[in-house]
């Protein structure tokens, strides 16, 4: 979380294909970005994913810190906390992302 424990999302609509140099830009300035928890991109071609991933290898994006998830526009318009998101590590939805399940500490 930030310095002042709130959770921050950026929603990234993506209606139109950009060219390579133009995603490394946009990631290059959200990897800047210390008030931000993650980068949600929503869009309804998969081309647009597909090249934002590659811009992320290129620019050595910090995943790991801020991670980045990918949604379908329309999905995220019907429902957007039950929207798949996929991210490095799976498929989440933003209501999991945003309110993950408590763990029951006596089950360990």
């Amino acid at each position: 979380s930030t310095p002042s424990g709130v959770e921050r999302t950026a929603l990234e609509i993506e209606t139109s294909h950009k060219d390579q140099k133009r995603y490394r830009q946009i990631l290059t300035s959200y990897a800047a970005r210390k008030d931000l928890n993650r980068v949600l991109f929503l869009a309804r071609s998969k081309l647009i994913f597909e090249s934002l991933k590659t811009a992320m290898q290129e620019t050595y994006y910090p995943d790991e810190e801020r991670p980045i998830g990918f949604c379908d526009l329309d999905a995220w318009l019907t429902n957007p906390f039950k929207a798949a998101i996929y991210v490095t590590w799976g498929i989440a939805t933003f209501e999991r992302i945003v309110r993950p399940p408590k763990v029951d500490a006596d089950a360990f």
